[in-house]
């Protein structure tokens, strides 16, 4: 049986996006909605994605494609990975390192079903993240 290369990607996507954040959380996901779920917080769900897709062109699309030119995919993938992570220090120090893991997953997505694959992968990550922090930020503050 052959998988359609359009269709693996349609799948591979959101199912890294998924794994990487259960994988990341032990396997937690948030129990409440966030809330107020509404304009606001729809229109920062559409910058997450939107966002998630633009870094995907460059991590994914640019670097991780030209790379794995050069080098081959192993090592693209750790360069781009590692890059990708650093990046994100400014604003997160340490904590950046998650990034390796997200970044190698997002990459993994990308070598297998492309650059579709990697941002739907990248942007359910994000979401689910987003959610998982409104809601703990919920519970904390409580009823």
């Amino acid at each position: 049986m052959t998988i359609d290369p359009a269709l693996s990607g349609v799948v591979v996507g959101p199912i890294t996006g998924a794994s990487t954040f259960l994988l990341l959380t032990a396997g937690r996901l948030p129990r409440a909605l966030p809330q107020p779920l509404g304009r606001a917080m729809t229109l920062r769900w559409l910058t997450l994605g939107t966002t998630s897709a633009l870094e995907e062109v460059f991590w994914r699309g640019a670097v991780l494609g030209g790379l794995r030119l050069l080098v081959g995919p192993g090592l693209a993938l750790a360069a781009s990975s590692a890059g990708f992570a650093i990046w994100h220090w400014p604003c997160l120090r340490w904590r950046c390192a998650v990034h390796l893991v997200t970044g190698a997953a997002f990459g993994a997505a990308f070598l297998v079903g492309g650059l579709f694959s990697a941002a739907i992968a990248h942007a359910l990550y994000n979401l689910l993240v987003d959610w998982a922090v409104h809601a703990e930020r919920a519970r904390v503050r409580g009823p």
